[in-house]
């Protein structure tokens, strides 16, 4: 029976606290302002976001700067040595840290060029970035990374010298082709769940180092990652070498090659399959959790060669590497969610989302993967079989097709638009991520007669529509083409999304809606068109009646908690006063704030066999919404909540939780009737399975 009183009290405290905080605005004007119509705006435009290294490649071979091979020379020259970065680069500028992409350019090309007067070039190139694993034994001892700080009592043949920087630079220039079996590396080894890792790193690094320092926490990053991937299945991924790589000949006035190249991943070229793993200086320039992250981050494309074989090859890589580079750099968080060095995307993913579309994304595509996980219909098991449902072959309309058919598609990427719209993506470790909304270009359009709505599949098209004060608008939207998918709602509440309202009120000020529109159609070419048209009248309303703030009558709130006991279990509780304050702010522009401070509510409970139980709630904090008014009723969207309640039972804290059913069945999802003038409000909330209850009445504090 406690328990049972308990809860009650808090469904009611909880159900009339959320229904101050969710009241919609009458709309009405008392002068006869001028007309004027809604207009779409956006933010300022920006500088298109820097291309990776592969649409580097595609964009100057496409310009007819470069020849294909080249251009490959140009770009692996630029982290070898042989070509400088101002002079290859030119008026571009690139925004990714690894070569993975441009080496499987560089693969595929030779194997398709076998007689290009430039091959043996480009295989110089590739060969001074990658090691060859079945030659690194020869020239490396075993050791322990955990211990690779400090020297350490090795098992070295007295024939095997150890080999300065100079030497070993020229071994590997020389393809390791030496017949002195100079010792260049040193190495440690592990089984991790079934899949062997080793480590090289350069055995000429002074003891004192520290980088040597770093190498234990690159072989755990390995090894964490290892044990995440492989629980993915189908397969184990395959021996993974990692090689931490000096450049030669770094640029003395841009030093760019150590600067912008921190890893690299790659299959074998020779011997059993295996994964390799290049590692540059710049890694050791991070933290050491975002080195780790960034290791991660190759080790999925581990994964990939494993277990996503045919995905990640056959197709070009320039159609590809939304997604080889967005899951790699999304499943990096998953297997280190705290670190978020993934977040440093975030600035340029809102420049992309205004100009181009999902499978353009590249890297920054990791905030679709991210989305997927927290979906309760996807998870990281549904982001897995994404990746395997894309297209063996083929280009770009081939990933779009493949993505317009996955289950659910349409309803997925919109939804997930209107996430990327209410900054309300939330990260691996539980936190929402810092994303600003991706608004289309500030191309003022009047929406009387029309404004078209309409962007390629697979983008994210967000508009803010803002409606001048003193008129009433009737709406219109006709949608043409293929289907897709439009919503809109307040700017100033997010997620409380519905329909474009047939009419919107905006007699007592501003009002602004964000509207998104997308679709998933299976080729570039898809048609979707959104025509907005909005007509405008003077508004009639009394629009000072909501509008403002307003403190609630604690006498009507002792009244009204009593009416609702008495319809849920009469004669148990007896509420006896109410103390403290409670104030609502209203806003023209469907908005309200709510702020609650030391709400004490006393009560006497009646328990059979027990003398009067004496019952104590305190509350504090505040809470906002967004509201609409329908047909003279109040309807509430998109409730924030901070409240703290604290429940003293006979003096002593009652610790009882109470199941969050009770809190999603409150006024959010039914409403409340209102009758208010200049400076009194009546409010009846609307609770299934009750009725004619005594209403809550506010008195205003400003206008």
């Amino acid at each position: 029976m406690k328990n049972k009183n308990a809860l009650f009290v808090y469904l009611i405290l909880v159900l009339i606290v959320v229904t101050a905080c969710n009241l919609p605005a009458l709309n009405s004007a008392t002068d006869t302002p001028e007309a004027a119509v809604p207009t779409s705006i956006s933010t300022v435009a920006v500088p298109s976001s820097p291309l990776s290294l592969t649409e580097l490649y595609q964009a100057r071979v496409k310009a007819g700067d470069w020849t294909e091979g080249q251009g490959l020379v140009n770009l692996l020259g630029m982290y070898t040595g042989s070509t400088k970065a101002d002079d290859v680069l030119g008026n571009y500028s690139v925004e990714d840290f690894e070569v993975t992409g441009l080496l499987s350019i560089a693969d595929q090309y030779l194997s398709e060029h076998p007689d290009d007067p430039l091959h043996n070039e480009i295989q110089k190139q590739v060969n001074l970035l990658v090691a060859p694993i079945d030659q690194l034994e020869r020239f490396s001892r075993k050791h322990t990374a955990a211990a690779a700080n400090h020297l350490a009592s090795l098992n070295v043949s007295v024939q095997h010298d150890t080999g300065n920087e100079e030497n070993c630079r020229r071994l590997w220039a020389d393809g390791f082709t030496g017949t002195n079996p100079i010792v260049c590396f040193e190495y440690d080894q592990a089984e991790v769940d079934g899949t062997q890792i080793r480590l090289f790193y350069p055995s000429w690094w002074p003891s004192d180092d520290p980088r040597r320092a770093r190498l234990e926490s690159i072989f755990a990053a390995a090894s964490l990652a290892v044990r995440t991937y492989n629980s993915y299945g189908p397969n184990p991924l395959s021996p993974v070498t990692l090689v931490v790589t000096e450049l030669a000949g770094t640029d003395p006035a841009t030093h760019r090659r150590n600067a912008d190249l921190r890893a690299l991943a790659t299959q074998s070229r020779t011997g059993a399959p295996s994964c390799y793993v290049g590692l540059f200086p710049s890694l050791f320039v991070l933290t050491e959790p975002q080195s780790q992250q960034a290791l991660a981050h190759e080790m999925f494309h581990c994964y990939q060669y494993r277990n996503l074989a045919d995905q990640e090859r056959g197709p070009a890589r320039s159609a590809n590497e939304w997604w080889v580079e967005g899951s790699a750099e999304y499943f990096s968080n998953v297997v280190y969610p705290a670190v978020n060095f993934e977040h440093h995307w975030l600035g340029p993913l809102t420049t992309a989302m205004r100009e181009t579309n999902l499978v353009s994304w590249s890297y920054k595509s990791f905030i679709f993967f991210q989305y997927l996980e927290n979906r309760a219909d996807v998870g990281t098991t549904g982001v897995i079989n994404l990746l395997r449902a894309m297209p063996t072959s083929g280009g770009e309309e081939e990933q779009l097709a493949a993505l317009s058919g996955y289950a659910n598609m349409n309803v997925i990427f919109h939804e997930f638009a209107q996430a990327v719209a209410d900054q309300n993506v939330v990260d691996s470790d539980g936190s929402a991520i810092s994303l600003g909304i991706p608004l289309a270009p500030d191309d003022v359009t009047e929406v009387t007669p029309g404004d078209i709505f309409s962007r390629e599949p697979f983008s994210i098209d967000i508009h803010r529509v803002i409606f001048p004060p003193g008129f009433d608008y009737s709406l219109t939207a006709r949608m043409t083409g293929n289907p897709g998918q439009t919503s809109a709602r307040f700017e100033s509440s997010p997620r409380g999304w519905g329909p474009i309202p047939p009419e919107v009120r905006a007699g007592c000020g501003e009002i602004r809606y964000l509207i998104v529109e997308t679709q998933t159609g299976a080729n570039s070419a898809n048609s979707y068109e959104v025509l907005l048209h909005a007509a405008s009248r003077a508004s009639t309303g009394q629009c000072s009646c909501l509008t403002g703030r307003w403190l609630l009558d604690n006498s009507s709130y002792l009244t009204h908690l009593n009416g609702l006991i008495e319809q849920a279990a009469p004669g148990t509780v007896n509420y006896t006063g109410v103390e403290g304050s409670l104030i609502a702010e209203f806003s023209a522009d469907g908005h309200v704030n709510q702020d609650i401070e030391g709400l004490t509510i006393n009560a006497d409970m009646t328990v059979s066999g027990l003398p009067t139980q004496t019952m104590v709630i305190i509350m504090d904090g505040t809470s906002s919404s967004g509201y609409l008014l329908v047909e003279g009723s109040l309807h509430y969207t998109a409730m924030e909540s901070h409240l703290t309640l604290s429940t003293l039972l006979n003096g002593q804290p009652l610790n009882n939780a109470t199941p969050s059913d009770y809190l999603s069945s409150g006024p959010l999802g039914t409403g409340a009737t209102y009758v208010c003038n200049e400076n009194n409000l009546s409010l009846i909330p609307i609770y299934p399975g009750y009725t004619n209850l005594p209403a809550l009445t506010f008195i205003r504090q400003s206008p």
